[in-house]
């Protein structure tokens, strides 16, 4: 499994530099980039909670105690 992270993180790397280099030769395609980027960020945030609804509830309900001054107890996996 470690051996894919690695592949994918350095395939990602170098998409991201491949989109900085044609950014910077045609700066106007940032207009496209942005919208694209920021649609596929939030589609990810969104498969992420619904594969893991409970830690998102959790966490929402202990945000919601802290602000009303509740103790909330934390425990890390």
């Amino acid at each position: 499994m470690e051996g894919r992270r690695k592949a994918a993180f350095e395939l990602g790397v170098l998409l991201l530099l491949a989109s900085l280099g044609i950014l910077l030769r045609h700066p106007g395609l940032l207009l496209l980039a942005v919208p694209v980027a920021v649609h596929f960020t939030f589609g990810l945030a969104l498969a992420w909670e619904e594969r893991h609804p409970r830690l998102i509830a959790t966490r929402e309900l202990s945000a919601h105690r802290l602000l009303e001054g509740e103790e909330v107890e934390v425990r890390v996996a």
